[in-house]
């Protein structure tokens, strides 16, 4: 067998383009999920210091308003976790089936021999 043969099958998969998992998405979640609390919070300040009614109407307004603004970040804190877990279950798949493939070549080859 020549030298050129044995690494056929390394040659074989240089070509071939991986979909890697972005491992930033839950990075950038997260500072989402930060920016939208603080500016939630400066909102409500500045809504506390411009508003014209009455102190217990306005602390309701914004009470009312960060609790929106708290479950729309889990919402999204949630879709993006789901999003992840589906990049990684697919990555995984991939992965799979191609160590599949590698194998039986590998033991098509291997069986040439005997």
């Amino acid at each position: 067998m020549k030298n050129d043969d044995r690494h056929s099958d390394v040659d074989e998969y240089e070509d071939v383009e991986y979909d890697e998992p972005e491992m930033s998405s839950g990075h950038r979640a997260g500072e989402f999920l930060a920016g939208i609390l603080l500016g939630g919070a400066i909102g409500a300040g500045i809504a506390l210091l411009f508003a014209p009614q009455e102190g217990r109407r306005t602390r309701a307004n914004i009470s009312r308003r960060v609790r929106h603004i708290k479950d729309d970040a889990s919402d999204r804190w949630d879709e993006a976790k789901h999003d992840v877990q589906r990049r990684v279950k697919r990555q995984k798949r991939r992965m799979r089936r191609q160590l599949k493939d590698a194998t039986e070549r590998t033991r098509d080859r291997v069986g040439s021999f005997g």
